[in-house]
């Protein structure tokens, strides 16, 4: 199961943070994907990349000097015949400048022959993070004002109960560990929280000053489901 919480901490007075990601992907073990780093075509971006498409496509990238950050989830359903890769919705998204609703309106055309999925972005703005979430499924571009969000392998607005248990959870490890002077320890409780059952996990720390660090741990290929080998990265960005 792909999973993704995010925590807003504009508005929070007792935090360091402006925005805290952390998603899990979860995929088969023998399709062919790049852990994260800086793209050949744009080395401004920083993701992985699905390797078994022509595309170039991703699950969650980020552009530091664009200030944007984009990703995918897909939701459990009947396979469109010919489907379009889903990745480049994100790939095409933090390669370019144009804002999340202009884009949206710009793509639809594409995204009508993709199999369904919920694209989650960031704008890191001024005065905080805009999170946004985009879904074939309904045609519905939604502003997320909560201080708590979660996605999963299902519409936004009928989030599957592991989202709203890991929603939960992640509220109560903000509120012990929002310092900076504190970031080793939230990082492991965020790893507890995404546990070693999926693939890759992925936690996205930016502060209030706008300092930004991306960790990924994944699974070493060849993957061995029974003796894994995890391999951490980790980058750091002032936005």
């Amino acid at each position: 199961m792909c999973i993704l919480f995010m925590y807003n901490g504009t508005n929070d007075p007792k935090s360091d943070y402006s925005l805290v990601l952390v998603s899990n992907r979860d995929e088969y073990y023998d399709r062919h994907t790049q852990n994260m780093a800086p793209w050949n075509e744009d080395p401004n971006v920083l993701g992985g990349r699905d390797l078994e498409v022509n595309e170039g496509g991703t699950w969650l990238a980020v552009a530091p000097r664009r200030k944007k950050l984009g990703v995918l989830l897909n939701i459990a359903g009947n396979n469109k015949p010919d489907a379009k890769s889903r990745g480049k919705i994100v790939a095409d998204y933090v390669k370019g400048d144009r804002p999340i609703k202009t884009y949206i309106e710009q793509i639809k055309n594409y995204t009508e022959n993709c199999n369904e999925f919920v694209f989650v972005s960031v704008e890191f703005r001024q005065g905080g993070p805009l999170i946004s979430s985009y879904n074939n499924a309904n045609d519905e571009l939604a502003e997320h004002k909560d201080i708590y969000v979660g996605f999963g392998n299902s519409l936004p607005e009928k989030p599957l109960k592991k989202v709203e248990a890991g929603r939960n959870k992640l509220k109560e490890i903000i509120t012990t560990f929002n310092k900076v002077c504190m970031q080793q320890e939230l990082v492991d409780k965020l790893i507890e929280l995404l546990k070693w059952e999926e693939r890759t996990h992925t936690i996205v720390l930016v502060t209030k000053t706008g300092h930004m660090n991306v960790i990924e741990i994944t699974q070493e290929s060849p993957i061995d489901p029974l003796k894994p080998k995890w391999v951490r990265t980790e980058y750091q960005f002032d936005l």
